[in-house]
Order: C-alpha cells, then structure tokens, then sequence
C-alpha cells in the first residue's frame, strides 16, 4: 500500500501535497510511512499471540473507559456537550463511530474461546462489551459507522453459516475443507 501511495504521490498533480499533506487531513505519504514503521516496531516487541491478547484486553479496557466517558459527559458536566450525539473526548460523534466500529471487532475477536478455555464463561463479558459497544455506536448517529457495522454483521453471520456447514459444501463442491471443520 505504501508503495503504491508514493508511486500515485510522485505523478499526482501536487507531489509535495501528496508527499507531507496539510494538518486537517494528514494523510501524506511521510504520514502513512509513521504507521509502517509503527507496525514494524509493534510486530518486533508482541511476539506471541497471548502478548497481543493482553494488548488488544487493554484497548478493550480504554475504549470502555471513553465509552463510559462519552455516556456520562453529561451528568459529568452538564452542557458540555452541544448536540445529542455521543462523542466522548474524540469531539466529533464520527470519529467516536468509527473507533467503537473498530473495538466491536476486537472484542468480538476476544470473545471466541480459545481451545485450552474451552468450559470458560468469559466470552459472555467479552458479548455484553460487544453489545455495549454497538450500542454506542448507534447513539453516535453516524450513517457510515452504522451502515458498516450492519454489513459487517451480515458478513460475519454469512462466513459463519458458510464454514459450518462442511458437510454440505463438501458435498456439493466436491472438496474437503481442512482444518476448520475438525472440532
């Protein structure tokens, strides 16, 4: 992706626009360029995946506290807050949209079993987080992140009618799965 946005950068109509962008937008290449090597430093310190569980359970429990936050800026001080759309400390309800679109998925990411907790009851907590989190989503009034977030249910419900049905692709298509069909 990189590469791709400084070849388009290099023959755009502005290239020092496309190269460093302006502070409203920030989307330049020297921007994008910062998160890769943000990606590759995270990737070289989290090696393991109980290392990014514990990373992903801490941004769980951030976005809890700016949920939580975003719900009672109200009660918290009232008049604060200037239309009836959730925000939160983001300021504008569309970024707060986008950031619980993003921590519904990680949750529900974190509230699949592993298969050495199998028996655990824990991915009720990580459930009723998904749902809190949905909930404020929806209470951003944000067309976009709720448009996003149906259609990632209907994606999400379709894969998994699609992998759990073995038995009946593997006899229509004639093909073997693999490994996600063995329980």
């Amino acid at each position: 992706f990189l590469i791709g946005l400084i070849v388009t950068a290099l023959f755009g109509v502005d290239p020092i626009n496309s190269f460093f962008s302006n502070t409203e937008r920030a989307d330049g290449v020297i921007h994008f360029a910062h998160w890769v090597a943000y990606l590759v430093m995270i990737t070289s310190i989290f090696k393991s995946k109980e290392d990014w569980r514990q990373l992903l359970k801490i941004f769980v429990g951030l976005a809890v506290a700016l949920a939580a936050y975003a719900w009672f800026i109200d009660w918290i001080k009232p008049g604060a807050s200037q239309i009836p759309r959730i925000q939160g400390s983001f300021g504008n309800p569309s970024y707060m949209g986008a950031f619980m679109l993003f921590e519904i998925g990680v949750a529900g990411l974190l509230s699949v079993p592993r298969r050495e907790n199998s028996n655990s009851k824990r991915w009720i907590g990580w459930i009723a987080l998904t749902a809190f989190f949905t909930f404020s989503l929806i209470f951003t009034q944000t067309r976009g992140s709720r448009k996003t977030l149906v259609l990632a249910y209907i994606l999400s419900f379709a894969f998994l009618a699609i992998s759990r049905t073995d038995y009946f692709v593997a006899d229509l298509f004639k093909y073997k799965w693999g490994v996600h069909t063995q329980a």
